[in-house]
């Protein structure tokens, strides 16, 4: 059985992107549907490590999991804009990672068949340095980022709306999908 891991985007004390339609923060949404993992996958949280910068949190975080040896790391997110217009499901993967790839295409299509969420371009990773690249260039694993919906856009975060089981359903799958495809 492939070892998997779950890193809960955001942390406890700095929680992302708010959400007015789910009435959520990012990392509570996200930390509600790794409970329904615990199972399958390691579950993993950003330290609230007190006087450090996010970027030596990140690099505390990437350094426990690198010790685990997985075979595959999920990192949890939405995304949020100031136009409410923006909307989509996309993922981020390391550029030169075709599995990585494949489950990120993978799962922008599963979001959009499951939760009528548009597809939205994947995003390659090729720098530690581009926003999400730290967790996705410096774990040795086949990562990827989900950002499955805008929780500043109406309808997508309707689909969404208490239904954080469904969505862990839906990682359930990719995982269970990517057990026996590698």
């Amino acid at each position: 059985m492939k070892r998997v891991a779950i890193i809960i985007g955001h942390r406890s004390k700095s929680k992302g992107a708010f959400s007015q339609i789910l009435g959520k923060q990012e990392y509570d949404f996200n930390k509600d549907v790794a409970t329904y993992l615990t199972d399958i996958a390691d579950i993993y949280e950003r330290p609230n490590t007190r006087f450090v910068s996010e970027a030596y949190r990140i690099k505390q975080l990437v350094n426990e999991v690198n010790k685990h040896n997985y075979d595959l790391v999920i990192s949890l997110h939405f995304n949020s804009f100031h136009n409410p217009k923006a909307h989509g499901a996309t993922a981020l993967y390391y550029i030169t990672n075709a599995y990585g790839k494949q489950l990120a295409h993978e799962y922008v299509q599963m979001v959009s068949d499951d939760f009528g969420i548009k597809k939205r371009n994947l995003i390659p990773i090729q720098y530690a340095s581009q926003r999400g690249g730290t967790l996705i260039a410096k774990l040795k694993s086949t990562a990827v980022l989900l950002e499955p919906f805008f929780g500043s856009n109406k309808a997508d975060a309707k689909q969404f709306k208490n239904k954080e089981c469904e969505y862990a359903q839906l990682i359930r799958n990719l995982i269970l999908k990517y057990q026996y495809q590698r």
